[in-house]
């Protein structure tokens, strides 16, 4: 059979191959199987290839040299209808040269045929040098599987690769986990943003796949039911990573048959037309593309932490650095140490404190005031307390804590962050559920409601250390809880029909009376998230050398004290 007759019959099995699988797709069959079709698909075509270059040299001893392997996306068979073929073709130095003869054949001929190939040519030395020395190359090898050739030259390359990652480990994870935040922070630092894209923003698909090459270089495995047997990975984690590598390879896949070409980006009109094409309906005030990014969002969560405390648990930490922290603590509280950088429970105490909301909320608060991180090994211990807890109605002492945590700047966008995480917040605050991965469908919004929410009380926080006038205006305020909790429920209203202020300060009065607060901040908590755009509407759109619109301004606002909360949260 000539090059070219291989070619076109390669390209038809294409064709018929990516539209069985589209036909799976719209008839919903799982993205994981939709990944499996594509990935034997793949093989036949690139194992029909390369049977065909090396037709010639079938005699030649040296190929008995050489082993053809996919690694990457192809290596794990999670591909998508037009991801790349990542291959690599290993190679004894004596057969180098016949490598690079065949090497050629088989990048023109799959390329072709439709497939994009990226063909490395490597010695198994050579390939363990790269990836010590660059942790694309590491992640990319470390999910290799052979696809033709020598098996004895595969298995000694990746045993002797396997033990390599596993000596280096602490180095492997901390380039690997450079690299990914290096990648996040050109794709989407946050899970929240609206135009994300679906391999590499944070939470997606790429953060699952950091999971499999940290446990590789820690425990010689990628797959995450092996990590589960090893102690590794949480199971409730794993049952959520599962259930969002379904959905994200399932809206991958949806993005390339749409285009019909790899496609990771999700955009406002695809989102709006897939939202359709799943069969979102939405109700209650709600688009049916804010319930589908709802989804989105939840999985994107999911995967956020699930990653983060995956790769906190795979660091090692020096024994110096914890001797240290251990012999300069001391107790502060009933139950809880505090040492110069962390504040912890000792491991006597810390099952029954786990599972006291009033308990976790007094540390969180006292981690703010003291400007400390909550260890590692004390949050993980709250993380899983907090999962199995049923959600019941605060009592006086947690809504005391977590007035009080209101009340420093410290580190509070991060703690209301992890109380987000762990559906603290809606608890103190109901309607605050409704916020959750909420879309902001206009373009004035990069973030989710809930996430925006957070980033405007960090916004304010950021003032305590700001040398403008705003920062002084800032450190004026003797009580900042107020004005962070304004802040934090500022768009609560979003989501309903009714105009979202009139909403919010409904649900402002509410949130007032279940955390107690006074009669006179009640009011004032009302009116700010009432009136939380009315600095924007008088400077915008009305004439401020009018006396008219400053007197009525300053008769609307009425104190100096709601004035100077206002400039604030509008700021922020």
């Amino acid at each position: 059979m000539s090059m070219r007759s291989i070619v076109l019959r390669c390209r038809e099995v294409l064709r018929e191959g990516r539209e069985k699988a589209h036909q799976q797709h719209l008839s919903k069959s799982s993205g994981v199987h939709v990944s499996t079709l594509l990935a034997d698909l793949y093989d036949d075509v690139v194992l029909d290839i390369w049977y065909e270059a090396i037709r010639e040299h079938t005699t030649d001893e040296r190929l008995s040299g050489l082993s053809l392997l996919a690694h990457g996306g192809f290596g794990r068979r999670d591909l998508s209808p037009y991801s790349d073929a990542d291959l690599m073709l290993l190679s004894t130095p004596s057969a180098e040269s016949l490598a690079n003869k065949i090497a050629g054949n088989l990048t023109r001929d799959l390329s072709d045929s439709g497939i994009v190939p990226g063909l490395s040519i490597r010695t198994p030395d050579e390939a363990c040098k790269m990836s010590w020395e660059d942790p694309v190359v590491y992640s990319s090898l470390c999910e290799s599987r052979l696809l033709a050739g020598s098996l004895q030259l595969y298995t000694k390359f990746f045993d002797a690769f396997r033990m390599g990652a596993m000596r280096r480990k602490n180095r492997l994870i901390r380039d690997v986990v450079a690299a990914r935040r290096e990648e996040r922070s050109k794709w989407g630092e946050t899970n929240y943003l609206l135009r994300p894209n679906v391999k590499r923003s944070r939470g997606a698909l790429r953060d699952i796949q950091l999971i499999r090459w940290i446990g590789f270089a820690k425990h010689g495995e990628t797959d995450l039911e092996k990590l589960i047997k090893l102690g590794a990975l949480p199971e409730e984690d794993y049952r959520k990573l599962r259930t969002a590598y379904a959905f994200m390879l399932r809206l991958r896949h949806e993005l390339h048959f749409r285009e019909q070409k790899s496609q990771d980006v999700l955009d406002r009109p695809t989102q709006m037309e897939i939202a359709e094409a799943w069969g979102y309906e939405g109700c209650d005030g709600m688009l049916p593309v804010e319930q589908f990014m709802q989804d989105y969002f939840d999985n994107t969560r999911n995967v956020r932490y699930a990653s983060a405390y995956f790769v906190d648990d795979a660091r090692s930490r020096p024994l110096v650095q914890r001797a240290v922290e251990r012999t300069l603590s001391r107790k502060i509280e009933d139950k809880i140490r505090m040492g110069p950088t962390l504040i912890w429970v000792p491991n006597e105490h810390l099952a029954e404190f786990s599972s006291s909301l009033p308990d976790v909320l007094r540390l969180m608060s006292l981690a703010n005031k003291h400007r400390r991180r909550i260890s590692h090994e004390t949050w993980q211990s709250i993380r899983q307390a907090m999962q199995d807890r049923k959600p019941t109605p605060p009592d006086e002492e947690s809504i005391e804590a977590f007035m009080s945590l209101l009340s420093e700047p410290g580190r509070l966008a991060d703690l209301l962050r992890r109380l987000h995480e762990l559906r603290i917040i809606e608890q103190l605050i109901p309607e605050f559920k409704r916020m959750r991965g909420l879309l902001q469908f206009n373009a004035y919004h990069k973030y989710t409601v809930d996430a925006h929410s957070i980033r405007a009380v960090e916004a304010a926080t950021d003032l305590e250390n700001d040398r403008s006038g705003m920062g002084r205006r800032y450190r004026r305020q003797e009580d900042k809880k107020l004005l962070h909790l304004a802040l934090l429920i500022h768009d609560i209203g979003k989501g309903y029909e009714e105009d979202h202020s009139i909403v919010g300060a409904r649900i402002a009065r509410s949130t007032a009376e279940r955390l107690n607060l006074n009669s006179e901040d009640a009011d004032t908590l009302e009116w700010l998230v009432l009136k939380h755009l009315a600095v924007n509407v008088v400077a915008f759109r009305h004439n401020l050398a009018d006396p008219q619109i400053v007197v009525s301004f300053a008769h609307e606002v009425g104190s100096i004290r709601r004035l100077e909360l206002l400039v604030l949260h509008t700021y922020a």
